[in-house]
């Protein structure tokens, strides 16, 4: 091995790489001062982030980088990540290391056009190879420890199964999270129901609930049922409903439209609906032993040998007898065969996300790696007010010296004698917890290693870039928004079911299920398949 030794296959590095140009020069080490950098070609301006470690196997690194790339006169960036390998060498006295022999890998931008992403390849894959790579060895030790941490926190996803309700004929979920929680609603006796995503009052004084999902109204004697339809509601509660907030409704995709009144079914545990219109119509599938249910807007399959019903809900998998007994989680790499055979032709393609062993779940997890990024000002941001339920309270995240913020809406960590607030995927930190805030610089390790059984791990996916004294490039990841990377496939939500806060105010925490996601594969993103009707429990899907 000449002068340089070789790094052993254990040792998991983050590296810094070289100035970005069209000669070859060595980079200013692991400096976030030194990074983003630029490639600039006649039609493209690409802006490299900061690589991060992917993986070691013997003396091969593996490492993955964000960029942004703009093409000629666009307002827009395209946002994507690739992925470049090279052979590790170390220095004799073991305090640094270098990479030879650079390649380009792999290169993702979704939503790009396809011209587009042959001539950011082609730049790509012309400036990388002649990259020089060094690094501190004792940096790279400490990110080998912390990337063993995060990939052992992300096996800590959960895929318990949820109560699952069946229909043949038009129904919404009425998802209410824990006991009925109550706000008055201002200048009237009234109250609404604060614990469920849809718009739910209550007239105390003849005991009487309303529920109104447009253009329907139902009424009540308690918000979890009976409800019975009524053509027109009261007019105090028809004229609350006109200047009461609306039901914060995510983004949807088209769904399957209801042809009659829904029935209402209300959960208090974690549920999932699944209605068709009328009695289940099955399908074949070509080339496999597989039919599905197509009317219906889930993804429900029968495996004709074991007879066998198979559902897709947040990405993972759940199969039950013919009788539907009982469900049972099943890992994506032990689903029948027949499901990887799914043609690509299929009005169910889509699963094959979720299949191990696809190309499209390998596609799928190599997306959920693409960040979006933003460059913003260092020093005060005067705009940020956080708000809490009273004084503020912090509870420790288990196995950490982290302390989350309960009685409020927003993501704020305590961390020694200082507090950090990660919105809109921006971190901000201050010396109190009520602020003033500062754009932030540094995010403390231990924030990273948030284990999913908090209901704010949501920010490990939300990372300082680059920090230079004009800017500081934040950049989150698909998991910001709840999707994750589950072995070789992709999930939604952690899985876990979180306390939420209810005091004066009532505030939601990410839910897994009730909110009837589906993988776009062109977007590759979660939709929400609300449609005409489905689910009703929408709390907790932002993420402050």
């Amino acid at each position: 091995m000449g002068n340089n030794r070789l790094l052993s296959l254990g040792m998991l590095l983050v590296l810094s790489c070289t100035a970005v140009g069209r000669t070859p020069q060595e980079m200013e080490g692991l400096d976030r001062e030194n990074w983003p950098k630029e490639i600039t070609t006649p039609s493209l301006r690409i802006t490299v982030y900061k690589p991060e470690l992917d993986s070691l196997k013997g003396n091969r690194i593996r490492l993955r980088s964000a960029f942004s790339a703009l093409k000629g006169e666009a307002s827009e960036p395209v946002f994507g990540s690739f992925w470049m390998t090279g052979t590790l060498d170390v220095s004799d006295d073991r305090k640094s290391g270098s990479t030879s022999d650079v390649r380009v890998a792999e290169v993702r931008f979704p939503r790009a056009a396809a011209q587009d992403v042959t001539l950011l390849r082609q730049s790509l894959e012309s400036d990388i190879p002649r990259w020089r790579l060094s690094y501190p060895m004792a940096d790279l030790f400490a990110e080998l420890k912390a990337l063993e941490q995060r990939k052992a926190q992300a096996m800590g996803l959960k895929a318990d199964v949820p109560q699952i309700l069946f229909r043949d004929r038009p129904a919404v979920l009425l998802s209410i999270e824990g006991e009925p929680a109550w706000r008055a609603v201002q200048g009237t006796a009234f109250r609404r129901l604060a614990n469920s995503g849809f718009f739910v009052l209550q007239d105390p004084a003849l005991d009487k609930c309303y529920l109104h999902v447009p253009p329907y109204w139902w009424s009540a004697a308690e918000p979890t049922g009976p409800w019975e339809a009524i053509d027109n509601a009261p007019d105090a509660v028809a004229e609350i409903w006109t200047r009461e907030p609306k039901p914060e409704l995510p983004e949807t995709d088209a769904g399957q439209e209801a042809t009659a009144r829904p029935e209402v079914l209300v959960a208090t545990q974690p549920s999932e609906l699944i209605w068709t219109d009328g009695p289940a119509q099955f399908a074949p599938i070509s080339g496999t032993n597989l039919l599905f249910v197509k009317n219906t807007d889930s993804d429900v399959f029968l495996e004709i040998e074991m007879q066998t019903t198979y559902v897709l809900l947040s990405g993972r998998w759940y199969r039950t007898p013919a009788q539907r007994t009982a469900w049972e989680f099943v890992p994506s790499d032990r689903l029948p065969e027949d499901f990887s055979r799914i043609p690509l032709t299929s009005e169910k393609a889509h699963v094959l996300a979720c299949v191990d062993g696809t190309p499209q779940a390998q596609a799928a997890v190599l997306d959920a790696e693409v960040p979006q990024t933003e460059a913003v000002k260092p020093g005060p941001a005067p705009e940020m007010e956080a708000s809490y339920d009273g004084e503020p309270q912090f509870t420790p995240v288990e196995g950490s010296s982290v302390q989350y913020a309960v009685n409020t809406p927003s993501s704020i960590f305590s961390v020694g004698r200082r507090y950090y607030w990660c919105n809109d995927g921006i971190w901000y930190d201050s010396d109190l917890a009520v602020g003033p805030w500062y754009v932030c610089s540094w995010v403390p390790p231990a924030i990273s290693l948030i284990p999913p059984s908090c209901p704010s791990y949501y920010v490990t996916y939300c990372r300082v870039f680059s920090v230079k004294p004009s800017a500081i490039w934040f950049g989150y990841y698909p998991g910001y928004r709840g999707c994750y990377v589950w072995g070789r496939t992709i999930v939604y939500g952690t899985g876990w079911r979180y306390r939420c806060w209810s005091g004066s105010s009532w505030y939601p925490r990410p839910v897994t299920w009730g909110v009837g996601v589906r993988y776009n594969s062109i977007n590759c993103s979660w939709g929400y398949r609300y449609g005409g009707y489905g689910t009703c429990g929408w709390t907790g899907l932002r993420r402050p």
